[in-house]
């Protein structure tokens, strides 16, 4: 979706048209055309299609207010693998599971769960993999939450606070002259990612055990 309107908004750069946003390409009728001409998009939620070209939106008020260059094209390779869910995505915190609007069965699908929430409305959600396959939901929360109060600078002194200095040699060193060492887990792993390394070196460009050893790597680092 995002190549595709920045691909349709050159064409209409270049013959000094207006740009036509979000909103102005579902006006224009180009959006039905599109799905007209690839009926699988009716597959997705539509508002998930929206957010696309919002992104290139922003891409675009940043080009004309001069803080940024001509939006360019996204690869499958080199960008984010990611989508936005705006609206009706839902959550279940006891049984962790949740529904993407027309993607999950009636069901939900399955998840772990880091961080619960006990109060405010879930907004904007956004599912994305990551270089070794793995699958991830965030999602932002509203509420309506007063600010906490900023600490009086008078009230702070050395008999209740606790200084934290991170490190190289030491992971953490503390200000009451406690420290925690570097687990070092770079360098214990060392071994076993050169020889999955070598393995992938060795496997056949382009072949699906190729891209199953590349998945082992990245799970490694």
């Amino acid at each position: 979706m995002y190549n595709w309107a920045l691909r349709l908004n050159q064409e209409r750069y270049a013959s000094q048209q207006k740009y036509l946003n979000s909103i102005g390409l579902g006006c224009a009728g180009e959006t039905v055309k599109l799905k007209e001409a690839n009926p699988w998009l009716y597959e997705v939620n539509s508002q998930s299609l929206i957010c696309a070209v919002g992104h290139l939106d922003r891409a675009f008020n940043n080009f004309f207010a001069g803080r940024a260059s001509f939006p360019k094209f996204k690869s499958k390779k080199s960008d984010k693998d990611s989508f936005e869910i705006p609206q009706h995505f839902q959550i279940d915190f006891k049984d962790s599971k949740i529904r993407i609007p027309k993607f999950s069965r009636k069901n939900g699908l399955k998840v772990k769960i880091s961080k619960r929430v006990k109060k405010g409305k879930i907004g904007t959600a956004t599912i994305s993999k990551n270089s070794s396959g793995q699958y991830y939901v965030s999602f932002i929360v509203h509420t309506k939450d007063e600010p906490k109060e900023i600490v009086d600078d008078a009230k702070i002194s050395y008999e209740n606070s606790l200084g934290i200095d991170f490190g190289l040699k030491k992971f953490m060193t503390f200000s009451n002259g406690d420290d925690i060492d570097n687990p070092q887990y770079f360098k214990k792993s060392l071994a076993k990612l050169a020889r999955e390394q070598r393995k992938l070196s060795k496997k056949a460009k382009g072949s699906k055990n190729k891209e199953k050893q590349r998945i082992k790597v990245a799970k490694i680092h």
